[in-house]
């Protein structure tokens, strides 16, 4: 703690400003403030701005660089605070201040952290969009070959199988592909979705018949239950296809064999909700509050291979925060199933029979 006069001048010096500083009184008192500034700031005018402030307002807090005797520096918050006399007017100023070179050096350090990891984000993103780039010319030229050399083969029913497997496995690669574009197009702030009114039954059912193939094939349980009323929100119909496929795509996936799914349309006050339900592998705690974090799955106890990548969740969530909407899950746990929950603001509520219908 200092004191200055009404000109900006040292007046009286106190012990902690001594040790802070490392001015013995004799040798600062007299002096300008601006002597205790770094040279940039003295050149910019703080030491007077801060000076002008006080007078002004009464008070005037800063958090900056100052400089010692031996021309180190330290990192300092300070009050300046101004001394009126009875009339009201200026007569000095008294200057407490704190050093807070720790802080700010572990401030620095957890900035540059937070930037170096931004960066290694920006990186990443940038090698996810032209890895999908890369591996999109990739696969647009072999789907056109296996077509073509199944349409050649079309009477050899063992070639054919095969085949059919080959375009199977690449559609599955495909469906990761686009996955990995859209990650990279939501990273990068350039994924646009069209705002206009949309049916979600209709959308739903789409979703629903999409599965309808894989559902039946692992000879599980699909039904799909609809209000009585058609339902419209302002979205984008093709995106939130994909986020209901998504969905109804990982309960087939991690239900077993002869399980159930249901697919449920409801409405709360101003809300419609679409609700997944499963029998499937269920969800453990531990899983559960990192769910929806990219390259996050719960580990499957059916015997077979899940595959994936994990981005699926991750897509489903921030498609749905784009829209304005929550997605949320349940679940009581490994081997007691699993619901997700869609919520989007209602448009409006069309009777099902007549009227013009949102696709």
């Amino acid at each position: 703690m200092f004191v200055l006069d009404g000109d900006g001048i040292v007046s009286e010096w106190g012990a902690g400003a001594r040790h802070l500083f490392g001015y013995p009184e004799g040798e600062i008192v007299g002096k300008p403030f601006s002597t205790l500034f770094t040279p940039e700031d003295v050149v910019l005018g703080m030491d007077q701005q801060e000076i002008r402030v006080a007078a002004e307002d009464a008070r005037s807090e800063d958090d900056r660089w100052h400089v010692r005797k031996d021309g180190s520096r330290f990192w300092a918050n300070g009050t300046l605070k101004a001394l009126r006399s009875e009339d009201g007017s200026t007569i000095g100023f008294l200057k407490i201040i704190c050093n807070r070179t720790e802080k700010k050096i572990q401030a620095d350090a957890l900035e540059n952290q937070v930037a170096a990891l931004n960066a290694l984000k920006d990186r990443t993103t940038a090698f996810m969009g032209a890895l999908a780039h890369e591996l999109g010319n990739t696969f647009i030229p072999l789907g056109h070959a296996l077509h073509l050399v199944k349409e050649a083969v079309s009477s050899n029913a063992d070639f054919e199988h095969l085949l059919t497997l080959g375009e199977r496995q690449l559609a599955v690669a495909g469906r990761l592909l686009n996955d990995l574009k859209d990650v990279t197009r939501i990273e990068s702030g350039n994924l646009e979705i069209l705002q206009i009114e949309t049916c979600v039954n209709h959308v739903v059912e789409r979703a629903v018949a999409a599965m309808n193939e894989e559902a039946k094939r692992r000879h599980q349980s699909l039904e799909l239950l609809l209000p009585s009323s058609l339902i419209t929100v302002d979205g984008d119909a093709t995106r939130l296809h994909q986020v209901f496929t998504n969905l109804v795509g990982n309960a087939c996936k991690y239900t077993p064999d002869g399980g159930k799914i249901w697919v449920k349309i409801s409405t709360e006050g101003n809300h419609v909700i679409v609700k997944v339900q499963d029998t499937g592998v269920g969800i453990s705690r531990e899983t559960l509050p990192k769910l929806f974090e990219i390259f996050t799955q719960e580990e499957s106890s059916l015997g077979r291979s899940q595959g994936g990548l994990g981005m699926g969740l991750w897509l489903v969530k921030n498609l749905v925060t784009l829209h304005g909407g929550t997605v949320s899950v349940r679940s009581d746990g490994k081997g007691h199933g699993s619901e997700f929950f869609v919520s989007l603001r209602i448009r409006r509520t069309i009777p099902s029979v007549g009227g013009d219908e949102p696709r």
